[in-house]
């Protein structure tokens, strides 16, 4: 038996709540500070979190991914007893003027600036930390009634009972926030899991911007991040949300993610996965009031062992709704991508407009790129399509650029570029198309040039 068949029996055999134990949640309650109220949320998710199995091949969401691949017996929770961060990276000052700054480093705050002018206007912006003792009413509804339920699987309810660290945005009724939000989270400190929740909600005719980049800059170590995200868009709001995972090839992330879109309202949503050796994403729209709009958008680059398994589903519960997805996946090397979607359409959802699509660009013999999309329509008169695509590098493409005189592998690399920014484009910030393109830019010169050396 080798190391990794090892590795794994080992795991076979390991209860998570011997791991992450109900002494865990004692320690955060106390060190966060929380009231009686918020440690028995807590407690609630543990119990849920206590008799639930971690997730196996018969399932078929988990079918493509095998989750006993992280190492959760390496890891301590972060944050209870947080190392300084040595000489922490900032955020580049540049990309971040004219934007309300938070960034934080080991789960720990280290900055928040730009509000102090949005306070007379309602508008909270707050760690969860400081949510539970300045605005109790406020996260005392999110928590107790969350969009990502604890029943849905074991990693929501593990994010219920260890949360450490995220971020509450609450933008009251017609408040429209001119400037982008940017959340920079860096991690330097390995062999830790961090249980990071990002609820957002938007008020009738609010409007915001939300940008999240998150980083382990030169991490040797393994990292475990298990995320949630919820975001509420009432009546007439609007909300941009972009999300760019960088981490390095050792960290493992997972992150649920649910939104809901009231009449008028409208969401766009842009997922990046670029680093990470085990990605499982999953992110659902729920389309409740006429009128409702959402654009979900996501790339991801998978190289050498990465395993990146996206999952998304468009459910419109009203009629007159419009939704539209566009996913694009480059996978290389021994690298494997999944893309599961599902657009589902009730029974009185009439005259909605959904369109789902999966491209996929595979550049070597030893690459996977798995595509499932899917439908489940149960009324009529509506639009809906779905398509997806797996294949290489168009040879047309190819050889229009070597006859302009470019050498191959540059070739190369514009055709990929190019596949990656016609979904990049579409992000609403302008620093961020800069910010991502930078990632990609790079990722495709350290990949597609390794493999001519």
């Amino acid at each position: 038996m080798n190391d990794r068949e090892q590795a794994i029996q080992t795991l076979k055999n390991i209860d998570l709540t011997q791991i992450f134990n109900d002494d865990i949640i004692d320690e955060l309650s106390k060190k966060h500070g929380e009231s009686s109220p918020f440690y028995r949320i807590r407690q609630d998710a543990w119990n849920v979190f206590n008799v639930m199995p971690l997730p196996n091949k018969k399932m078929e969401e988990w079918r493509r991914t095998d989750v006993k691949k992280i190492p959760f017996n390496q890891f301590e929770v972060g944050t209870i007893n947080p190392v300084r961060c040595q000489n922490p990276p900032s955020p580049p000052e540049e990309m971040c003027k004219n934007s309300i700054l938070i960034y934080s480093c080991d789960g720990v705050l280290q900055k928040l600036e730009g509000l102090e002018d949005l306070k007379k206007q309602g508008v909270i912006i707050s760690t969860w930390e400081e949510a539970v003792k300045k605005h109790e009413d406020l996260a005392s509804e999110i928590l107790q009634n969350p969009l990502v339920r604890w029943e849905n699987g074991v990693f929501e309810a593990m994010n219920g009972a260890f949360l450490n660290m995220g971020i509450v945005i609450y933008v009251p009724k017609n408040v429209r926030l001119t400037r982008p939000i940017q959340n920079w989270l860096y991690f330097t400190e390995p062999r830790r899991a961090y249980f990071p929740k990002v609820t957002i909600i938007a008020e009738a005719g609010a409007e915001l911007t939300y940008v999240e980049n998150i980083n382990a800059p030169l991490m040797h170590n393994p990292l475990f991040i298990n995320g949630v995200t919820e975001i509420i868009v009432k009546e007439n709001a609007s909300v941009n949300f972009a999300r760019i995972q960088n981490l390095e090839d050792n960290a493992f992330y997972i992150d649920n993610g649910r939104a809901k879109i009231w009449d008028e309202g409208q969401l766009y949503h842009f997922q990046a996965n670029m680093g990470a050796g085990l990605v499982k994403t999953k992110f659902e729209s729920k389309l409740v009031g006429q009128n409702a709009h959402a654009k979900l958008d996501g790339i991801s680059f998978a190289s050498q062992n990465q395993h990146v398994d996206q999952n998304t589903m468009q459910i419109h519960e009203a009629p007159y709704s419009y939704s539209n997805l566009n996913y694009h996946n480059v996978v290389t090397d021994e690298a494997h991508t999944v893309y599961r979607g599902m657009i589902r359409v009730e029974e009185n959802a009439h005259k909605i407009d959904a369109y789902q699509k999966n491209k996929n660009l595979v550049l070597s013999d030893n690459a996977k790129a798995d595509s499932i999309p899917g439908l489940e329509i149960l009324t009529d008169d509506l639009s809906c399509s779905h398509g997806s695509t797996v294949g290489q590098i168009d040879q047309e493409q190819l050889y229009y650029l070597l006859s302009r005189g470019i050498k191959e592998e540059d070739a190369k690399q514009l055709i990929v570029a190019g596949f990656l920014d016609n979904i990049v484009q579409n992000l609403p910030d302008e620093n961020m198309k800069l910010l991502i393109s930078d990632i990609i830019e790079g990722k495709i010169l350290k990949e597609l040039r390794s493999h001519n050396e």
